[in-house]
């Protein structure tokens, strides 16, 4: 009887995972149509928000924990800066990097946006604590994240748009500070981003640590 109910409730959360990733996938979707109708850009496939939550999404529906906790270890550092910014922003007082969303995104790209920063955490830290933590997920969020989007955003976007801040600090907008940019030699450098992939490493390998303090009791050893 007991392990009738557990398998019911496994269902219920297997259902529920199903559903949020479904979800999540077609906001990515609605996402990027509408960049590419409003701006021609299909860059906007690899910031982080979207990057993640496509990688979570899938994950979710087919139930792969240890990219899910992968999601978790990249979207703490990355995406907690942009939600201060963030509520900055309401009250004018922003750095830069949320600025654009407030003066140039309209009220759907304004929506979306703000769905995709904020759902990423709580998601991931759902599917977290529903299965557990994977002690290897720290690798995958290096290899998915660090390696593979920020590599692509370097080599395959524009220097101007600034991909996951690969190019120049995030609060740097190149359309207000084009001189600023463009004068500094460290900036649109390789060694600039390969500062920012071993700084991204480092704060995720903090947040994993973290995490996996918290899950101490959680932790598996696979996959």
């Amino acid at each position: 009887m007991a392990t009738r109910q557990i398998n019911l409730m496994k269902n219920n959360y297997h259902k529920i995972f199903e559903l949020l990733g479904c979800g999540l996938i077609v906001l990515v979707a609605i996402n990027l149509f509408s960049h590419v109708e409003k701006w021609n850009d299909w860059g906007e496939i690899l910031w982080f928000c979207n990057f993640a939550t496509i990688v979570l999404g899938v994950s979710l529906i087919l139930k792969k924990i240890v990219f899910i906790n992968s999601v978790l270890i990249a979207a703490i550092p990355a995406q907690i800066l942009w939600i201060l910014d963030f509520f900055l922003n309401l009250f004018g007082t922003g750095l830069g990097r949320t600025s654009w969303l407030f003066e140039d995104a309209g009220l759907f790209v304004f929506i979306l946006s703000t769905i995709f920063h904020a759902a990423l955490i709580p998601i991931s830290l759902y599917a977290t604590l529903k299965i557990g933590f994977y002690k290897k997920s720290y690798i995958y969020s290096v290899i998915v994240f660090d390696f593979v989007m920020m590599s692509l955003s370097y080599f395959f976007t524009d220097f101007r748009e600034n991909r996951n801040c690969i190019f120049y600090p995030c609060d740097i907008i190149y359309y207000k500070n084009p001189d600023l940019i463009l004068s500094n030699s460290f900036y649109n450098s390789n060694i600039f981003f390969l500062k920012e992939v071993f700084v991204w490493m480092i704060l995720s390998f903090i947040t994993y640590q973290l995490l996996l303090f918290a899950f101490r009791k959680r932790v598996m050893v696979g996959p």
